[in-house]
């Protein structure tokens, strides 16, 4: 019996129980100090969105998501990071690549570090995001982040000298 051949964005030409290829997906780290964002004290603060559609629905994480077809990937973190949260970002250095596997899916997701044009703006919500905000360092433990994310973040911290 010949296995069922799956055609579409998913599946084009595999078979049926061969795993999907990987996604490719970015995200940004944005660091701003407290006093930036009207914040007390002078730790660095991160910006974090939690997610609301799977996979990860309701954890946060950086803002970020899938490269378009053509798309650069400096270009694809900008956008995602406007897309998801309302802020306009520049994309600096490539921070590391994470990989993220399950028997639902496998994302290779490029990390940037990222600054914010405007400090005076504040983030909002918006596509998949259902929240959005500035979280301070310390505070990351409290909002579940995964490892990858608290390692992403803390490489970005120490290139920031902070």
């Amino acid at each position: 019996m010949k296995p069922e051949v799956r055609h579409g964005p998913r599946g084009e030409g595999r078979a049926a129980d061969s795993p999907a290829p990987p996604v490719l997906g970015v995200g940004a780290v944005v660091l701003v100090p407290a006093a930036a964002i009207g914040a007390a004290g002078e730790e660095l603060h991160v910006l974090l969105v939690r997610r609301g559609r799977p996979p990860g629905k309701g954890t946060w994480s950086l803002p970020g998501g899938r490269v378009k077809g053509g798309e650069r990937l400096v270009d694809a973190a900008a956008r995602e990071v406007l897309e998801e949260t309302a802020l306009a970002v520049e994309i600096g250095e490539l921070l590391e690549a994470v990989e993220l596997v399950s028997d639902e899916f496998h994302y290779v997701v490029f990390d940037y570090r990222a600054t914010l044009r405007d400090t005076r703006v504040r983030p909002v919500a918006g596509d998949d995001a259902d929240d959005a905000r500035f979280v301070a360092l310390s505070e990351l433990g409290r909002h579940g982040v995964t490892e990858a994310v608290a390692r992403v973040v803390a490489r970005a911290v120490s290139l920031s000298g902070g």
